[in-house]
């Protein structure tokens, strides 16, 4: 039995191959290409592949849907792994998040040094949630346009600074 989710697209093309058992030349002809884009798509050294658009016809040349059962096993894997950075992203701000906590209850005053910890903090769960952002599918950006999350963050110590001073 093949092992879709570990194969490479070079490999997924291979096995579709041999398993429709036709010639590159066979292929070729049916997709109306040359012998050589077939040959590249298999060499194992090229990082030549399919684009996505050939895919389905490629199949129909082929006479079989493995291409198209390793596009579904990656695209899950992919869905996978974007699972796994956005609980990653959320456990870092959720570690912000208690930092937070644990200074605001710990303190009946909060210092300048207090306020610039807690800023930090906040800086982190923002970046965190930015990036969070960023993994959705229709993904959109809140930040200030041509600032960095970090800029912002110089940005907001150099005003306490200023205002300590002042």
């Amino acid at each position: 039995m093949m092992n879709l989710k570990e194969m490479t697209v070079t490999e997924a093309v291979r096995t579709a191959k041999e398993f429709s058992g036709k010639t590159k030349k066979e292929i070729a002809d049916h997709l109306g290409i040359s012998r050589g884009v077939i040959t590249r798509y298999l060499q194992e050294d090229d990082d030549y592949s399919p684009r996505m658009g050939i895919i389905p016809d490629l199949c129909h040349a082929l006479e079989n849907d493995i291409l198209l059962q390793w596009l579904e096993v990656r695209i899950r894997k992919d869905r996978e792994r974007q699972k796994e950075k956005m609980l990653l992203h959320v456990e870092k701000m959720e570690k912000a998040l208690m930092g937070v906590k644990a200074l605001l209850a710990s303190k009946e005053e909060i210092s300048a040094e207090d306020e610039e910890e807690l800023h930090d903090l906040l800086d982190k769960m923002e970046r965190e949630c930015q990036r969070l952002n960023l993994l959705l599918p229709g993904a959109r950006y809140y930040g200030v346009s041509g600032e960095k999350s970090g800029d912002r963050a110089e940005g907001t110590k150099r005003q306490i600074r200023h205002e300590r001073k002042g």
